[in-house]
């Protein structure tokens, strides 16, 4: 039975939500995932898969992740399943990495809030409708030039405009630049530092 589970939420057969009960009241579904070790370095399945952060299952990311772990112990099991579903999250991801500009590193809450007011397009339809929205939404005078990774700041899951950076490098050992955007809802300016 937790096996089934397990093989249906990889299928794309049951909603994260009925996974995710599951998890909370099938014991013999915990306990399989609990034996589950040597598959992540953060615990065994049941805790990977539970636990918020890079593989949370309410991101396009994270699901990808913890599809590629419960893939892995199935196949340690000698269980088949169809790996259709994460091929098509794949894609997915890969599209949006595709049309993510160089000056930005989207968080995975954006990338699925995207995609859920995308859904029922064609491939080049979802393309050009995800292009678009990023520009609507990543608003700036510049293009900021980063230092290290990008690093956009949000205010209630909202992108902030981008007014643009100043190198601090003169009162900091390193090269340094603040990075400076304003909410335009509340016209407050926030700040953030890189170093390199």
């Amino acid at each position: 039975m937790a096996l089934d589970i397990i093989v249906q939420f990889v299928e794309g057969k049951i909603e994260i939500e009925e996974f995710r009960k599951h998890l909370e009241k099938n014991e013999g579904l915990v306990k399989v995932l609990q034996s589950g070790t040597g598959y992540s370095t953060l615990g065994n399945l049941y805790e990977c898969i539970t636990r918020k952060g890079v593989n949370d299952i309410d991101s396009l990311i994270g699901l990808v992740n913890v599809l590629g772990f419960l893939e892995f112990f199935l196949k340690d099991k000698g269980i088949s399943f169809d790996p259709i579903f994460k091929k098509k999250l794949i894609s997915l991801r890969d599209l949006i990495h595709d049309i993510q500009p160089s000056w930005l590193d989207l968080p995975g809450w954006y990338m699925d809030k995207m995609l859920k007011q995308s859904e029922d397009k064609s491939k080049s339809e979802l393309k050009a409708s995800l292009k678009a929205q990023i520009l609507e939404d990543f608003k700036f005078t510049k293009k900021p030039r980063w230092i290290q990774s990008p690093n956009w700041l949000f205010v209630n899951e909202r992108p902030l405009f981008f007014i643009g950076q100043i190198d601090i490098s003169n009162v900091r050992h390193d090269s340094s630049q603040l990075y400076i955007f304003l909410d335009e809802k509340t016209n407050q300016f926030h700040f953030t530092e890189q170093s390199m």
